[in-house]
């Protein structure tokens, strides 16, 4: 068995398991099979392919081997000698690293193919080596999934109460279409101005003479995406998981059923509502089983496999390949939202479209064109450009713009548009999370955009401190006839790191 060249399969199988392990507490097992056929096709065809030129399995299974090393350890090389010298030459730039690391790895490969001798040899260690490696992750896998929190969870959390389904005052009336629009990471009009030395009452403005109101003392409930968008669809907060849960856990797999299966929009099916839902690119939001409608436009968006590009050679040209998938997916998205009332018929419709802008990566300038050098490095590092993210921000300024005069021309019925952020910038983190964050910090990640357009004059319900978790249940009581009433307005602060050590920062 040693002397079967097997080492090529598991070499190709290493870095999808160690990259899944790694972040396995966001990812579900399903999001990495489609890079695991691949591997598995690429690998056979590549054997079968060498096998027959060299007339030699073990030579084939060698070089297939040597290629996906040099292959998978590009990134991690390219980012140990960027700055560097490596032969003879100082690496600036991917266009200076990558023919050098492709010559590398054409030698060494040479090498392997004039080979006479020690192939048997070579094949026993590379066959030990790559299951040894490929153990470890599987086993960690094996271990976490095993020791997942039961599921059952899931039951508290994502299903509609009682008093969710009742109440309904009239069963015959006209239902307007409902929108929820979240603009990731997109500041209130305070953060902009103390932050950034942004005025943006422009916009916010505009959307006040189209009808909107816009809360100026508008907070997060939480700090993080996954537990703002889950609070925010289930209509409370979230405390309760640290029990649950546990304090130290990062697991986020719970809070992304909670989104995708959420009390919002199965309150709204009920009600003969259809659910659309946009495809955003990230993996809570990035398709959802239980809408009626996902929207996609093709492309990459598999949130592993896009991760999985950038620790490849593949990394030099992600900027095409990711970078045009996530542009092309913001455009198509605000193009079919002004369509949807024609799209979807006489309605009512519930819209999900959950766009990753202004967050970074950078993709447009404020002319609404896509950028020549989007920064597709996502870390807190990115958020030091101010310049960057303000002309992304116009950009969705503009778009919104007209995305809602669209909407309000095509409607049947005067519709209820909600145009809000999950959380704020964060330019002041400085690249960290930390457990014990400055107040400047604070006000720059928990202050947010929250806009709301409602028909028959009922903006007056909208107070300036709403916060999102109020957001349905407003809508509910005054549309529905529902009696949720009013949360108090709170907002929390947690790390990546320990998403449920939860800090409460309203003051």
């Amino acid at each position: 068995m040693l002397h079967l060249g097997i080492h090529p399969l598991l070499f190709a199988l290493f870095p999808v398991f160690f990259l899944y392990a790694n972040n396995i507490h966001q990812l579900s097992f399903r999001q990495i099979l489609p890079v695991l056929a691949v591997m598995i096709v690429m690998t056979i065809s590549l054997l079968l392919t060498l096998s027959f030129i060299f007339n030699n399995i073990q030579k084939a299974a060698i070089v297939v081997t040597v290629i996906y090393i040099f292959f998978f350890s590009y990134s991690s090389a390219y980012d140990a000698f960027s700055g560097r010298r490596f032969l003879g030459m100082i690496v600036e730039g991917h266009r200076v690293f990558f023919p050098l690391w492709s010559a590398l790895s054409l030698l060494v490969v040479a090498a392997v193919v004039f080979a006479l001798d020690g192939l048997e040899l070579v094949t026993v260690i590379l066959n030990l080596t790559s299951f040894i490696l490929l153990f470890i992750p599987v086993s960690y896998v094996v271990v976490k999934k095993l020791s997942e929190p039961p599921k059952e969870h899931n039951d508290h959390t994502v299903n509609p109460d009682a008093s969710l389904l009742a109440g309904l005052k009239n069963k015959t009336v006209k239902y307007p279409d409902i929108y929820y629009i979240i603009l990731d990471a997109y500041g209130n009009q305070a953060v902009l101005n103390e932050v950034y030395g942004y005025d943006n009452s422009p916009f916010v403005n505009a959307l006040a003479a189209k009808g909107f109101c816009v809360a100026p003392k508008s907070k997060s409930n939480y700090s993080l995406t996954f537990l703002s968008l889950a609070s925010a669809l289930n209509m409370e907060y979230l405390n309760y998981l640290t029990e649950t849960i546990g304090e130290e856990s990062n697991q986020r797999l719970l809070l992304y059923q909670m989104i995708k299966k959420n009390k919002v929009a199965t309150f709204l099916k009920s009600k003969g509502y259809i659910f659309a839902h946009f495809s955003s690119g990230w993996g809570a939001t990035e398709h959802n089983k239980y809408a009626d409608i996902n929207f996609r436009n093709g492309g990459i968006s598999n949130e592993f496999a896009m991760a999985f590009i950038k620790k490849t050679m593949i990394r030099p040209f992600e900027k095409y390949i990711i970078g045009n998938s996530a542009s092309q997916r913001v455009l198509y998205t605000f193009d079919k939202l002004g369509e949807l009332p024609n799209i979807c018929g006489p309605g009512p419709v519930f819209a999900f479209a959950h766009f990753l802008v202004p967050h970074p990566p950078y993709l447009f300038g404020k002319n609404q064109k896509g950028r020549s050098t989007a920064q597709f490095e996502i870390d807190g590092s990115v958020w030091s450009s101010k310049e960057d993210y303000l002309e992304q921000l116009q950009f969705v300024n503009g778009k919104v713009e007209v995305l809602v005069d669209r909407i309000l021309a095509n409607s049947r019925v005067p519709p209820i548009i909600i145009a809000q952020a999950d959380h704020g910038p964060a330019s002041s983190f400085g690249g960290c999370w930390p457990q014990e964050p400055t107040q400047y910090m604070l006000k720059e990640r928990m202050g947010i955009l929250n806009a709301v357009f409602l028909p028959d004059g009922a903006q007056k319900v909208f107070y300036e401190g709403i916060t999102p978790v109020n957001t349905f249940r407003l809508i509910f009581d005054k549309y529905f006839g529902c009696a949720h009433g009013l949360l108090e307005d709170k907002s929390y602060y947690s790390s990546y790191d320990q998403p449920y050590k939860f800090v409460h920062v309203n003051d």
